[in-house]
């Protein structure tokens, strides 16, 4: 898919290329200022990627979270779930020369779009998953699934495809293992 590409080379560098092959994600940002959790992320990681990045976690102004490894940073904004569960919103840019940085994405003819994978905080890492997109989810409301991807237009709809995922997980019907970013600060 063409909207993808901007992603690929953080997603590489940090480990989650696997997330590509199947995704959750919209044309609008869905995690807006008034749901965004702060979980205590803030810090210095390292991937679990063959080859190890280390990734500098901040805090912005907006509530939304600055992911810099040094070549592509990425904005996220997390969704709380049940726990220390979190639902992560990637905004990313489809040209691929367009870096967001840490404002919030201005009209500026470059579309955004928005890609989401759930996360779990152990022992201060961050344990992102791989979404699954299948057709058990395409009965939720504000959700279209297709092929692998579910595009999600309501946070209503991104908090059932949450509980849903994490109802698998639970019962062990989901067998990829959890990219980690581990704290090294």
């Amino acid at each position: 898919m063409d909207i993808i590409r901007k992603g690929i080379r953080f997603f590489i560098a940090a480990g989650m290329a696997a997330a590509l092959s199947a995704c959750w994600l919209s044309d609008e940002p869905l995690i807006g200022a008034d749901d965004r959790a702060a979980p205590a992320v803030e810090g210095k990681y390292l991937s679990n990627a063959e080859k190890q990045v280390t990734v500098t976690v901040t805090r912005q102004d907006d509530g939304r979270y600055r992911f810099d490894d040094g070549k592509e940073p990425i904005m996220l904004a997390f969704l709380a779930l049940d726990g220390d569960w979190y639902l992560a919103e990637f905004e990313m840019r489809k040209d691929p020369e367009d870096v967001v940085g840490g404002e919030a994405a201005e009209p500026d003819g470059k579309e955004a779009f928005y890609l989401f994978q759930p996360m779990q905080i152990i022992d201060g890492d961050l344990h992102f998953h791989m979404p699954e997109c299948d057709e058990a989810f395409a009965d939720i409301e504000g959700l279209k699934a297709d092929n692998k991807i579910c595009e999600v237009e309501t946070v209503g709809a991104l908090r059932e495809l949450s509980k849903r995922f994490l109802a698998r997980l639970a019962a062990g019907e989901v067998t990829e293992e959890a990219n980690v970013l581990k704290r090294i600060d």
